[in-house]
C-alpha cells in the first residue's frame, strides 16, 4: 500500500513540475533548444545542452555538467520602469553599472561600456574581467528597454570557458520571447 502511494505521488509531483519548467523541445537555428517562463512576460530559449538553475534567489542558466553556475551562468533581471525611482534608461544602466562598480572588493580590469541598437531597440553591453583566488572571471551585462520593462542580461563566465560558451549566450540572447 504504501508503495502504491509513493509510486502515485512521485508521479504526480513529477508531472506537475515538469509541465511548469519544459515548453520543447523545438529546433531554432539549426539547434535543438528548450524554453522557460522566467517570469510572467518573458520566455528563455536556451540550447539544449544548458539547463535552468535556482542561484542565490533567482533563476538562471549554465550549460549541463558546469557545475551549477560556476563556469558560465547567465541571468536575467527586470524591472518595471513605473516602479523605479530612475528617471530614464540610461540613468537606470548607469546606476546599475556604478552599483556592480562599487560592490566589488577586488578589481575589475578591461571595463568597456558601449551602446548599440539590437532587436531590443537601445541596448548597452558592459564588459569586464576580474581576477579571483580560483580563476579570471569575464562578465557581459547588456540593458535594454523592453514593454515597460528594463532588462539586464548577466552573463558570467571563467575566462577559459568564455569562447566555448558565447555564441551560447548570444544565441540565448537574441531569442528572448516577450508577452505583451
Amino acid at each position: 500500500m504504501r508503495a502504491i502511494l509513493f509510486l502515485l505521488l512521485s508521479i504526480i509531483l513529477f508531472n506537475c513540475s515538469s509541465q511548469k519548467l519544459k515548453r520543447g523541445p523545438k529546433i531554432i537555428d539549426g539547434r535543438k533548444v528548450k524554453e522557460h517562463i522566467v517570469q510572467e512576460n518573458l520566455i528563455v530559449t536556451v540550447p539544449r545542452n544548458w539547463r535552468r538553475i535556482f542561484n542565490h534567489g533567482s533563476i538562471g542558466f549554465s550549460p549541463l555538467g558546469s557545475m551549477g553556475y560556476y563556469k558560465n551562468g547567465i541571468k536575467i533581471f527586470y524591472s518595471n520602469k513605473n516602479d523605479t525611482s530612475y528617471p530614464s534608461f540610461d540613468e537606470y544602466v548607469k546606476n546599475i553599472i556604478q552599483r556592480m562598480q562599487e560592490g566589488r572588493n577586488i578589481k575589475m580590469e578591461n571595463q568597456s561600456v558601449l551602446l548599440d541598437t539590437t532587436q531590443y531597440g537601445k541596448t548597452y553591453t558592459y564588459k569586464f574581467s576580474v581576477k579571483t583566488g580560483i580563476a579570471e572571471e569575464v562578465t557581459i551585462n547588456k540593458f535594454f528597454e523592453q514593454n515597460e520593462n528594463y532588462y539586464h542580461f548577466y552573463n558570467r563566465s571563467y575566462r577559459q570557458y568564455f569562447k566555448k560558451y558565447s555564441s551560447d549566450s548570444e544565441f540565448i540572447f537574441n531569442n528572448l520571447k516577450f508577452k505583451d
